[in-house]
């Protein structure tokens, strides 16, 4: 389902997919002492998705993802915010991430922590699972297609898949 909202920006998977990480957010925490409201389950979900879908961190918004902004005089420096156009996750960034949805303190973030890292965990796991398939289809596809003499065709599609799941994979 990951990879569904992440290609097609879709906000009914993507509704479905912070349903289903509430769950499993309410299942690592059954065990926990004390109350959470059910925002903080929205916001580990929100946080979760944000972080597995951009794997190499969160576009710059000072440099628009380029790695270089122009000062005033018109000259290009390195970006300082960030790591060629991408600010890499850190435990503030997660914070700054979580506190669009829960505006709660950082030592209280800080509780939520563990909670939010099995679920990056369990969902970056499950992506790979569901990419494996995806291109073991292809590959049977493309095996199927030899036979057949759809070679072009066949190439054609594999390549657009491959180009979907290496641009997700890498961005």
């Amino acid at each position: 389902m990951l990879l569904f909202e992440e290609v097609q920006s879709d906000e009914v998977s993507r509704k479905q997919l912070i349903q289903i990480l509430m769950g499993e957010a309410n299942r690592l925490m059954e065990n926990w002492r004390g109350t959470y409201p059910d925002k903080a389950l929205i916001a580990l979900a929100v946080t979760a998705i944000a972080e597995c879908s951009q794997q190499f961190g969160a576009i710059c918004p000072e440099c628009n993802g380029s790695g270089h902004t122009t000062n005033k005089r018109r000259i290009t420096r390195k970006c300082s915010a960030c790591k060629d156009g991408r600010v890499p996750w850190t435990n503030e960034t997660r914070f700054a991430q979580f506190a669009q949805v829960l505006p709660v303190s950082f030592s209280r973030f800080n509780r939520y922590k563990p909670i939010l890292e099995e679920l990056v965990r369990w969902l970056s796991d499950g992506r790979t699972a569901a990419l494996l398939s995806v291109q073991a289809q292809i590959e049977m596809e493309e095996r199927e297609a030899r036979k057949s003499g759809l070679i072009f065709s066949i190439k054609l599609n594999y390549a657009l898949r491959l180009f979907c799941i290496i641009f997700y994979i890498e961005c």
